[in-house]
């Protein structure tokens, strides 16, 4: 844009002499007003002038029939008064520049409306430039209305380049302060072509004392319209400026701009080109100041075409740049957005706290090759609306490493750098991302990227969909190869994300990228995160409704949740929608993530070709993350792999991933089952670190002939609580023990619990050192206890169906309970009829709950093992396992309440020990106690 004193310095003051026509000129406009009236009978051509037109060179113009050429002079259509001016017939008129309504040294605006009228086929208007530059000008401190209509021309670019080459040649409508501008270009054939620089409302305001004259209303509006109508081109190029508020010494900072567009009709085209008279790309900045208002509406088959350079500056369109508020509107078939060139941008919301953007395509409407598109950055806020089936916004451009510094592919980021961005795609509109080279980095989406930055995308209804796709180029992979796509909700710290996605909408993420060992090409989701190292920052992520849809295609696809140092991230899955993805891991690196599937269908598939060669996965808290998943309400989680690597389920830590708090909760008849070849198939509670399952209302975990490891590594704490009929299968369990190639080692801390009606049922449970095997449920299958076993649940009955080891220095703990009313509650072990039992090693211990008197069981009598032990008989009914399977077994008893002594206790003989009760803590120990408490509590409370 030309500086404010240049717009009013273009217009140089003229003596009162220079806009009087003498005597004969006046007796000819009388002629000229006779003949253009016979001209417009006659439909001769003619250039008819009313009120005040007049020329820098010949003062008043007089027009008449045929053509005039006066070029490099400068036009006034309205002179501080009005005036009107019309050209047609097929006449030519030639003038250095044209101005309508423009102040020439007054100090109040021109009065009246200025007109001009170019219509008709071969009707035509040439500009050549004049000596103090301009093009076009509307409304200079004034109104005006240009029509060009008709299949006529407006050439403002003819013999201009070298004139332009050292002066301002661009054009403006609506200049000052207090003007009201329109330019229509309508009818097929009809045309309007301008040299570089076009400015559409501003608002400044010069000083009478302070610059030497005036020119602007302070405190005045501006208003401004472009209408490109039926068929109607308009073409421009280089820098465009719509609606630039107010500034210059005279402002009061209250000027305010409004700047109307509007691309209506079949072929209406407002074409935007690269300059032709330097290296400037096209480019168009709307709303730049607070009380700037731009607002755009292509329509109808109307196009708004960014048609930039190569290899010199990006090409683009920013609404909304340093303070107003922009509102684009693009609905109907055929009706575009479109970019071509070298790195075309599209940016919602470009900068400013006080800026506003909304962009909406509807109805069949596109968007196409732009390469880099932003909704909310530095501070604005931005609302993109995709609407309607066969609407849609492709990025399928590149910028090169001559205007970016590095080839790059397609992007999108939603809220970047403290802006707040929104993004919705409904009813069938699709955002299509698309990877165009191989050595231009991963076509990627961003929501909430840099501190302070908000980005939310909506997606919804059927059909809707946001969709990055990346080819393959090199055949096998390679360096050369392309990369795959990325997503990241709330990617950086202090920054949010927000996908959702309802009512049938999809993600979808193609990434067909070949990935090897030595080249990994990733297809990946992180909802809160941007890499294992980065601070990442908050994401969340909603998938609800039947046909709603996360699917992941092609190489080494993965979702993160909670991805990276600080991140926290949230996916729930709920009400028939689904997620699709070779794995999923929840809480990564010292990510917090916490994932909520309800009534959903989750399917993890295949095996990775890259470094890690994982196959399908669902871990949860690794690498020192935290993770916690809720899988509930008829929820289907399957883990499918034939190939080498198997298929997983992975609760604190991962063999490439050490470490890591994760947590499971299966509810509601909701399945876990993981599909692999032989063996392959596994599921680990707690690998390094911590991890706890909890399987409740008939829920089910079905591993096939796989593994299922609780605490699989020294050091490691794990815990599985099975529940409410809930089901468990697998072929080898180990309890704190792992094994590797068939050879079993002990493991960390680890408890098995199957309570209520449940079952557990493999060809082998091992329950190491560290373990715990317990609960009133059933167990099917042979089990080897070099730890503890606990049968009931304070008290209750367990059930083993299957043989039975008891190894050297295994425990059996056996709670005994008051039921208060003279009787006894005791755990049982029950074995199966079928199962046998070497029970020489193992240690019984005898615990009695709470204040339970040892003292009063052993008078009731049924202080014997076989109260305790029993086996199931094939016609029925149960018996003890009889006095010889007790050999080389030892006994012991404790008690919560009671201390005992000597005891001593033979299966087949009576228990003998003594017993006192614990004696209550004194009143005054209790004070002393009371006031230790509150000091620690004191103490604790301290900085």
């Amino acid at each position: 844009m030309r500086p404010l004193s240049a717009a009013r310095l273009s217009v140089p003051r003229l003596a009162p002499t220079r806009l009087l026509a003498p005597r004969s000129a006046l007796r000819r406009s009388a002629v000229a007003v006779a003949l253009a009236c016979l001209a417009a009978t006659s439909a001769q051509a003619a250039v008819t002038p009313t009120g005040t037109v007049s020329t820098r060179a010949a003062g008043t113009f007089i027009g008449g029939l045929g053509n005039f050429l006066l070029p490099g002079d400068e036009m006034w259509v309205g002179l501080n008064t009005a005036g009107t001016l019309a050209v047609n017939g097929g006449s030519l008129l030639r003038v250095g520049t044209l101005t309508l309504a423009q102040n020439g040294g007054g100090v109040v605006p021109v009065t009246g409306t200025s007109i001009v009228t170019l219509d008709g086929a071969g009707s035509k208007i040439e500009l050549t430039s004049g000596a103090n530059g301009g093009g076009l000008g509307i409304a200079g401190w004034g109104a005006a209305v240009m029509t060009v209509s008709g299949g006529a021309t407006f050439d403002g670019r003819t013999r201009a380049a070298a004139a332009c080459a050292t002066t301002y040649c661009g054009s403006n409508i609506g200049n000052t302060a207090g003007s009201d501008g329109t330019l229509t270009v309508t009818g097929a054939g009809s045309s309007v072509s301008l040299l570089k620089g076009f400015t559409l409302a501003s608002a400044g305001v010069n000083d009478p004392v302070l610059d030497g004259y005036a020119y602007g209303t302070p405190g005045g509006s501006t208003r401004a319209t472009l209408r490109v109508l039926a068929g109607g081109v308009l073409n421009t190029e280089g820098s465009q400026q719509l609606s630039i508020g107010g500034g210059g010494k005279g402002a009061l900072g209250t000027e305010t701009t409004l700047a109307t567009v509007v691309v209506d009709g079949a072929n209406s085209l407002w074409h935007v080109t690269g300059s032709s008279l330097d290296s400037q790309g096209a480019f168009m900045v709307t709303a730049t100041k607070a009380g700037a208002t731009a607002n755009l509406t292509i329509s109808n088959g109307g196009v708004l075409w960014i048609d930039g350079k190569t290899g010199s500056n990006a090409n683009g369109l920013n609404l909304s740049q340093g303070g107003g508020v922009t509102s684009v509107t693009v609905s109907g078939a055929a009706s575009a957005l479109r970019f071509t060139g070298d790195a075309g941008f599209l940016q919602v919301g470009r900068s400013g706290a006080s800026s506003s953007a909304t962009l909406s395509f509807s109805s069949g409407a596109s968007s196409d090759g732009a390469y880099y598109a932003s909704v909310g950055r530095d501070g604005a806020t931005g609302v993109l609306q995709v609407d309607g089936a066969a609407t849609v916004l492709r990025l399928n451009g590149t910028a090169s490493a001559a205007v970016n510094g590095s080839l790059t592919n397609p992007l999108m980021d939603i809220g970047r750098n403290g802006g707040r961005g929104t993004v919705n795609v409904s009813n069938g509109g699709r955002i299509s991302i698309v990877n165009q080279l191989a050595g231009g980095g991963t076509p990627q989406l961003n929501l909430g990227r840099d501190t302070g930055s908000v980005g939310v995308l909506n997606i919804s209804g059927a059909g809707s969909t946001v969709q990055l796709t990346a080819p393959s180029f090199v055949a096998g992979g390679g360096a050369a190869e392309g990369f795959n796509p990325l997503v990241r909700v709330g990617r950086d710290a202090g920054a949010v994300g927000s996908l959702s996605i309802t009512a049938g909408g999809q993600l979808l993420m193609d990434g067909q990228a070949v990935s090897t060992v030595a080249q990994s090409r990733s297809t990946s989701l992180l909802i809160g995160g941007i890499s294992d190292t980065a601070n990442g920052g908050t994401g969340t992520a909603l998938v609800t409704g039947l046909g709603s849809r996360i699917l992941m295609t092609g190489s080494d696809t993965y979702i993160g949740v909670g991805h990276g140092p600080q991140s926290v991230g949230t996916l729930t899955v709920s009400d028939q929608a689904s997620i699709d993805s070779l794995g999923m891991i929840i809480g990564r690196s010292g990510g917090v993530g916490t994932f909520i599937a309800d009534r959903a269908t989750l399917t993890f598939a295949g095996q990775q070709t890259g470094n890690n060669l994982a196959g399908a996965f669902l871990s949860i808290g690794r690498s020192g993350g935290t993770g916690s998943a809720t899988i509930g309400n008829a929820s289907v989680m399957t883990l499918t792999n034939p190939g080498t690597s198997g298929a997983s389920v992975n609760l604190g830590g991962t063999a490439a991933g050490p470490l890591g708090t994760g947590t499971l909760t299966l509810s509601g008849a909701s399945q876990i089952k993981v599909v692999a070849a032989s063996g392959l198939a596994s599921v680990t509670v707690g690998r390094d670190g911590t991890g706890t399952m909890q399987m409740l209302g008939a829920s089910s975990l079905d591993l096939g002939d796989g593994n299922l490891g609780i605490a699989r590594l020294a050091g490691s704490t794990g815990k599985l609580f099975v529940s409410g009929a809930s089901t468990v299968k697998a072929g080898w369990v180990g309890v704190g023990r792992n094994i590797v190639g068939g050879i079993e080692s002990n493991g960390g801390s680890a408890m098995l619990i199957v309570n209520d009606t449940s079952t557990l049922t493999a060809n082998t449970i091992v329950v190491g050192s560290g373990g715990l095997l317990g609960g009133t449920g059933k167990v099917i299958g042979n089990v080897t206890n070099y730890g503890t076993v606990s049968p009931g649940n304070s008290p209750g009955t367990l059930t083993i169906e299957g043989d039975y080891t008891a190894a050297a220095g295994s425990q059996l703990v056996l709670d005994v309970q008051d039921d208060g009313s003279g009787g006894f509650i005791t755990d049982q072990l029950v074995f199966g009829s079928a199962g046998t039992q070497n029970l020489a090693g193992m240690g019984v211990t005898f615990h009695f709950l709470g204040s339970t008197s040892p003292n009063s069981f052993l008078a009731s009598g049924r202080f014997g093992i076989d109260t305790f032990l029993r086996q199931l008989q094939p016609g029925g009914g149960s018996a003890g396992l009889g006095n010889a399977a007790y050999a080389g077994v030892t006994f012991s008893a404790d008690s919560e309440a009671y201390v005992i002594n000597n005891f001593s206790y033979i299966a087949g003989g009576v228990a003998s020990f003594t017993a006192a009760a614990v004696p209550e803590p004194g009143a005054g120990l209790l004070w002393l106690a009371g006031l230790a408490a509150v000091a620690g509590l004191v103490r604790r409370r301290r900085p």
